[in-house]
């Protein structure tokens, strides 16, 4: 009889705190602090607004009704170009600055971002003309290269999901000493098997959070990219519908080049937005994405905030407004 009573006094002691526990997940997920997030700094080409037609040549996406808001952890910097030096049998004295670790040997130069974590390995043979022929292997061959090693090495997130692969070549210009005439000649260097970030079924957009593994002569890896910031869940909000994204396109207008009379929106999609990896990024938070193309062809990205409420942030200087790419290597 008191084995029976006291199995139903634990019984309701379990309900009680799964009860509570719904109740603070609850308070949790919710629009709380949403108010209190800043709007998204976006990376849009600059130029100044225009306001042409917008034609939509597609379909208007199905979105949920509430998405989450993440909130970034600030990144070990250290630790990570510790752990890349080990993977890449880096051997030298790690140097501090402001904004990086920084490590270089006879073959490699290591950086890490403290502001995202963000980890840049590369061999010095990997962007040289020294042996402008080399045996690459085939794209299939590297993609399972790249993903045996991002496991192995405990570098594979389990966000992650293979995007393209990309070759990269250098191209020689040779001059016939008879005619004159010059010809170009193209010689395949190295790979990249680029690999994108999905949350929650949403992807990443924006110039942060790519994943790259570079393969060079004979299937060698030569180098990493990774730029992978951690969030923790921080809220759940309610979202502006696509409809609703289109009107406030239309009404806001388009920053690019010059687009003429009209644009058509040829692709649009709710995302999370990464701001580049040099960034100090606090919150990942839903935009949709409009891909534009203008009466020329030309194609880019308009963003609108998915939050109700919020605003584009642009950069304040030009230099912010640059691609954050150098030749050979991407920041």
């Amino acid at each position: 009889m008191k084995k029976l009573k006291m199995k139903k006094i634990l019984i309701s002691l379990l309900v009680v705190l799964l009860c509570a526990v719904g109740i603070m997940t609850l308070n949790f997920y919710s629009n709380v602090g949403v108010e209190d997030i800043p709007s998204p700094t976006i990376y849009e080409p600059k130029a100044p607004l225009s306001h042409p037609e917008i034609i939509v040549d597609t379909s208007l996406p199905t979105v949920p009704e509430k998405v989450k808001v993440y909130k970034v952890i600030e990144p070990d910097a250290k630790k990570e170009i510790s752990d890349i030096m080990k993977i890449f049998n880096v051997d030298g004295n790690i140097e501090e600055t402001d904004d990086a670790f920084m490590v270089k040997d006879k073959q490699f130069e290591i950086e890490v971002l403290k502001s995202s974590g963000r980890i840049r390995c590369l061999s010095y043979s990997a962007f040289t003309a020294d042996n402008l022929v080399k045996k690459l292997p085939e794209e299939e061959d590297a993609k399972k290269i790249a993903v045996d090693f991002l496991n192995t090495n405990g570098l594979m997130p389990k966000d992650a999901k293979f995007d393209k692969i990309v070759i990269d070549k250098i191209i020689q210009a040779n001059k016939d000493p008879e005619t004159g005439k010059i010809s170009e000649e193209e010689f395949p260097q190295y790979i990249q098997v680029i690999f994108k970030r999905v949350i929650d079924n949403i992807p990443v957009d924006g110039p942060g959070e790519k994943l790259k593994v570079y393969i060079g002569d004979n299937g060698k890896i030569i180098g990493v990219y990774k730029c992978w910031r951690t969030y923790k869940p921080y809220a759940e909000t309610k979202i502006i519908s696509p409809s609703e994204a289109l009107k406030n396109l239309k009404e806001r207008g388009i920053y690019g080049v010059k687009v003429g009379k009209n644009v058509k929106v040829i692709d649009m999609y709710l995302s999370y937005y990464a701001q580049p990896a040099v960034d100090k990024q606090d919150y990942l938070q839903p935009v949709y994405v409009f891909t534009v193309e203008t009466e020329n062809k030309d194609v880019f990205k308009q963003y609108i905030p998915a939050i109700p409420g919020k605003d584009i942030t642009h950069p304040k200087t030009e230099s912010q407004q640059q691609p954050y790419t150098q030749q050979g290597k991407e920041l």
